[in-house]
């Protein structure tokens, strides 16, 4: 049978005023819905070939943006807005074999082989 891991999602609520702007770290997968208002979000920024490219979209009361890379996400009130931030935490293999790695440093127990 196999593993199962769960997540876990937290939301956090944000209000922003007409000309505002705030950074946001996203990972794949966290959402941004604005609740009312306007937003422009501009996605974390890419190289393409030799020019840096950034994409940006507005998003208005009702309307959902889902993150499909990690990178930070810009954005800015166009209108006076609330937004809602879903972020969902998954598991990490790498980070529970850093902190098994860790622990066993920690404790003296790592041997060299």
């Amino acid at each position: 049978m196999g593993k199962t891991t769960s997540s876990r999602v937290t939301s956090r609520v944000l209000s922003l005023q007409q000309g505002e702007s705030l950074d946001l770290e996203m990972n794949r997968g966290d959402s941004v819905s604005v609740l009312c208002g306007t937003v422009r979000l501009a996605g974390p920024a890419r190289w393409m070939g030799e020019s840096l490219v950034q994409t940006a979209v507005e998003i208005r009361e009702g309307e959902q943006h889902l993150s499909t890379e990690r990178g930070e996400l810009a954005l800015q009130a166009l209108s006076a807005c609330e937004l809602c931030v879903l972020r969902t935490e998954r598991p990490s293999s790498l980070r529970e074999l850093r902190e098994f790695c860790g622990r066993l440093v920690f404790q003296g127990g790592a041997r060299r082989i």
